[in-house]
C-alpha cells in the first residue's frame, strides 16, 4: 500500500526551445513603372542646356557619382506638353526620377541617406504652375550582388569594369550583411537601382503611384 502523504507527482518541466523565426528580407529592382505603353507623360526639362554638367554630354551626375552637381546653376524647370497622360507621383525624367512631394517624404522616411533631392519648378500644358515636385537619384552605391549565387549575363568593359545584366531572364542574390540597416542602393556592377521591402511596403502604404516593384530573385 501506498502512503498518499509520501507518493508526490512531479511534473517533469518541457525542455523544448521556442523557434524564433526571422523574416528573412526580400529585395527588388525600383523603377518607374514603364509598362502600359501609350504617349507617356509628356514631361521635357526645358533649361536642360543650362543644367548640363561640365564636360558631359547631358544633364547627368558629375562623371564617376551619383546625385548633382552642389549647386546646381539653375533650378530645374520641368514642363509638360498637351495631350499626354496624368503625372503620376514617380516618373523618369532623364537620367534622374522626378518625385512627388509625397513621395519625398515617403523615400525620406526609411531611408533619409539615401537619395538626394532638388526642387523643380512644374509647369502644366495649360501654363499654370504644377504641384511641387523634386529631381531625384539614389546615391548610395554597394558592391551587395553575390555573383555566384546569382544568375546574370557579365559584360567587361574596356576599363576593366565589370557589369550584370539580366536581359532575357536572372536573379540576383544579394548579400544582406553588405546592405546591412540600408534599405535602397545602386550596386556597383548594375544599372539598375534596389530596395528591399520596407521601402516597397512604405510605397504601397502610402498609395504611391508609377512605382514598380520587381523580385530580384525572379526577374
Amino acid at each position: 500500500m501506498i502512503d498518499g502523504a509520501d507518493h508526490i507527482s512531479k511534473n517533469p518541466q518541457s525542455t523544448t526551445k521556442k523557434v524564433v523565426q526571422v523574416k528573412r528580407r526580400k529585395f527588388f529592382v525600383i523603377s518607374p513603372d514603364y509598362r502600359g505603353g501609350g504617349k507617356g507623360h509628356g514631361i521635357d526639362i526645358v533649361n536642360e542646356s543650362a543644367l548640363r554638367t561640365p564636360g558631359m554630354m547631358g544633364f547627368y551626375p558629375p562623371r564617376g557619382q551619383r546625385g548633382f552637381v552642389d549647386p546646381l546653376p539653375e533650378t530645374p524647370h520641368a514642363r509638360q506638353g498637351k495631350g499626354f497622360r496624368a503625372v503620376r507621383d514617380l516618373e523618369s525624367l532623364g537620367r534622374y526620377w522626378m518625385a512627388s512631394q509625397r513621395t519625398k517624404e515617403v523615400f525620406e522616411s526609411v531611408d533619409p541617406e539615401g537619395f538626394a533631392f532638388v526642387p523643380c519648378d512644374f509647369t502644366l500644358p495649360d501654363g499654370s504652375k504644377g504641384d511641387p515636385r523634386y529631381l531625384c537619384d539614389v546615391i548610395r552605391e554597394l558592391d551587395a550582388i553575390d555573383e555566384e549565387k546569382s544568375k546574370v549575363k557579365v559584360n567587361i568593359e574596356p576599363s576593366g569594369r565589370k557589369i550584370y545584366h539580366v536581359m532575357g531572364g536572372g536573379y540576383f542574390s544579394i548579400r544582406d550583411a553588405e546592405v546591412g540597416h540600408s534599405h535602397v542602393f545602386s550596386d556597383v556592377h548594375y544599372g539598375g537601382l534596389i530596395c528591399d521591402d520596407v521601402l516597397r511596403d512604405a510605397c504601397r502604404s502610402a498609395k504611391l503611384t508609377g512605382i514598380l516593384f520587381r523580385d530580384a530573385a525572379d526577374l
